[in-house]
Formats: C-alpha cells, structure tokens, sequence
C-alpha cells in the first residue's frame, strides 16, 4: 500500500506549575484546577487527608495510582488509577488541585500518558496511512505504535470520542486476552481480517475492547520504549 497523507499527533494543552516531591514526584496539571471526575467509578480510593503531601504519599504507596486530586477546602483526596487529560466531563470542584505522576523520560507535557503499574508510556495519535506505515515512522525516535497487552486504565472517558488500538505486532487480536476487558462476543475476527482494537462505550457506560478491520485513518497508540 502507497504511504499517503500525513501522521497527526492528537494532543491536548496541558500545563503544570509545580512538582511536589512525596514519596515520588507529582506535577500538578493547572488546566484541571477547580475540577473533579464525574465518574465515581474512576475514583479508586478516597479519604481524609489534611496535606497536600499527605495526599501524595498515599498514593506513591499505592503502585496503581497515577493520579490524585487534593481539596483543601474539605481535606479531601481521591485517588485514581486513571490519567485524566481535560476537564471533559468533569465537574466543578472550588478548591480542588489536580496531579499526576510525573517521569522524566514520559513527559505529559509531550502528551505522552505513564501508567505506573505496567511501566507503560503511550500517546494517542491519529492517522492518515496504515499503522504499519506509522509504526515504521516512529521507530527511530524508539516509539512503537500498538498496544500488546491491556492496559488496566480502558475503562475511563475519552474526550473528543474514542480512540482506536492495534496490536503492536500486527497480528489478529489473540483471544486469550483477559475477558474483562472485550465486549461479549467479541474479538470474533470477523472474516480473518480484524487486526485492529476499537473502544466502544458498551455494558453499563464501560469502555471495552473489539476487533475491527485495519483500515486507514483509524486512531492508534504509540508507545514508547523506556531509555
């Protein structure tokens, strides 16, 4: 196939203004200042904390955790295993303060996202040739686009619709997958010719995996390699 078009790279402003040190080092994103997750699903622990560092400290204790949100106002902390990138669908939140873990070889500023359980730094990116062809592009910089075992955050909200997921080696979806994470029925590899993940909003607002045929211009994610 005949490389067309160009590679976009979907990104969103972000902006941080400091880096707390707590047991690990945790950059504050202004642009999710005064906001919360609408989603109590996505809150994976919450408690009582009268500190900013306090808050900071339970979660570098919590491997899962790559995300915290501090109320001052409330002495309050929510712990997330998810990475939030924009106030989408969010709610307000005065006084709330909102930080990510921040790695110096995945920087979120970049628009790359780290998950601290599966050492996993990967971007969304959409594109106008075939993953391959991407995946080619990105080699050099040791990016690769694809995604070759689930990650534990695909069950949050997307802005600006869903993004599309392919196996980094280019094979069917393989079906041993966790089930937890696949719409029923599916990957079915429809006509031996489903290579490419999808998310769709399915089961209970729950965003899960299926297979779909690789076409051009599908979303990917790219991932890049540790130094």
């Amino acid at each position: 196939m005949k490389m067309s078009g160009v590679f976009r790279v979907v990104c969103w402003m972000l902006f941080h203004t400091s880096v707390l040190s707590a047991g690990g080092k945790w950059s504050r994103d202004a642009a999710m200042d005064n906001f919360a997750p609408s989603l109590t699903d996505a809150v994976s622990d919450s408690f009582t904390a009268h500190s900013l560092r306090a808050c900071a400290v339970a979660c570098s204790n919590r491997l899962w955790c790559n995300s915290f949100v501090f109320n001052r106002h409330f002495s309050s902390c929510l712990l997330h295993s998810l990475v939030f990138r924009s106030n989408y669908q969010k709610h307000s939140s005065p006084g709330s303060r909102y930080f990510v873990f921040r790695n110096d070889w995945c920087r979120r500023e970049e628009g790359f996202t780290y998950d601290r359980l599966t050492g996993l730094c990967w971007k969304v990116m959409s594109a106008s040739k075939i993953w391959l062809l991407n995946d080619a592009y990105y080699a050099p910089d040791k990016m690769h686009v694809g995604a070759r075992r689930p990650l534990l955050n695909w069950d949050g909200p997307w802005p600006n619709g869903q993004p599309d997921f392919y196996w980094a080696t280019g094979q069917w979806v393989d079906t041993t997958v966790d089930g937890e994470f696949w719409i029923d029925g599916e990957p079915d590899n429809f006509l031996w010719s489903e290579n490419v993940l999808i998310m769709s909003n399915q089961q209970g607002g729950r965003y899960l995996l299926r297979d779909a045929a690789g076409v051009v211009g599908r979303r990917a994610v790219c991932e890049k390699r540790q130094p």
